[in-house]
């Protein structure tokens, strides 16, 4: 890994952030332990900030999953299923803060997102963005006393956008393209 670490140093930009800002995950990956690396990205996940969250862990997980890949360690298929899976839990966390932040008491419910192109086939790669179908059941969303059941659903999906609380300037977690064909670029959609 020694090798993969030193060539990410001097070529990559990003992952050279990544190796100072990331201690734990870069201390594992140092001493070859890319399963413990894989950990710590994953706690770096941990937090109240939930887009906070969900970009330290894809921080972390960049960084791993890319040593990994660079020393030659882990197989094509296993760093598209590992990317897959952490698109996946960011997904399934973005939903549930956006029910909780507009009714707290309620368990996220009667919201389902299904994923198509890369993702839906379980083949992220680092650059990937996600292409997303949202679908809700007016009948059992959560939603605050007296609200109309169609406009339950405008914060948390209108425009085709995961709306998330405390969203800010940094980078998103996942790009998706939904605009692309009317000419406006990719959507943040987490």
């Amino acid at each position: 890994m020694a090798g993969a670490i030193e060539r990410a140093r001097a070529c990559s930009p990003f992952l050279s952030m990544q190796l100072d800002r990331l201690e734990t995950v870069a201390a594992a990956l140092a001493e070859g332990r890319l399963d413990t690396a894989l950990e710590a990205a994953r706690a770096q996940g941990a937090g109240e900030d939930v887009m906070a969250a969900l970009r330290r862990e894809r921080s972390g997980y960049a960084l791993a999953l890319g040593i990994g890949d660079l020393a030659g360690t882990l197989t094509l298929t296993e760093v598209v299923e590992a990317l897959s899976d952490l698109a996946d839990r960011a997904m399934e966390r973005a939903l549930a803060a956006a029910i909780a932040e507009r009714t707290p008491d309620e368990a996220p419910r009667g919201f389902a997102i299904i994923a198509m192109g890369k993702l839906g086939g379980r083949e992220l790669n680092y650059s990937s963005d996600i292409d997303l179908i949202f679908l809700y059941d007016p009948a059992t969303l959560p939603r605050k006393p007296r609200e109309e059941p169609r406009r339950r659903i405008a914060p948390e999906a209108h425009g085709r956008r995961l709306r998330l609380p405390r969203r800010s300037a940094a980078a998103p977690v996942a790009r998706g393209d939904a605009d692309r064909a009317a000419g406006r670029g990719g959507d943040q959609l987490l």
